[in-house]
């Protein structure tokens, strides 16, 4: 039913929020490192650790969620 794809729908897009929270951004580079890491992913909101499996579990979510959405859909989920 229509009712239970917008729930889904709608938690995607709030996970895919949360994904783009872990990407390192220009205003985290202080507390991160160098140029070098900008759009690497922490392991968490806390741990500013990067590892190479949370960029490749990153892009996975990413990939597969982006099947799903319009553009103009993504875009709101960044906000």
């Amino acid at each position: 039913d229509q009712e239970r794809v917008d729930r889904f729908r709608h938690s995607i897009a709030r996970a895919l929020r949360f994904l783009l929270h872990l990407q390192i951004a220009l205003p985290d580079l202080a507390s991160v490192g160098t140029d070098e890491h900008l759009g690497a992913v922490r392991s968490s909101l806390r741990r500013r650790n990067l590892r190479c499996d949370n960029a490749q579990h990153f892009l996975t979510a990413m990939l597969r969620a982006s099947a799903l959405f319009q553009n103009e859909e993504l875009q709101l989920a960044k906000m």
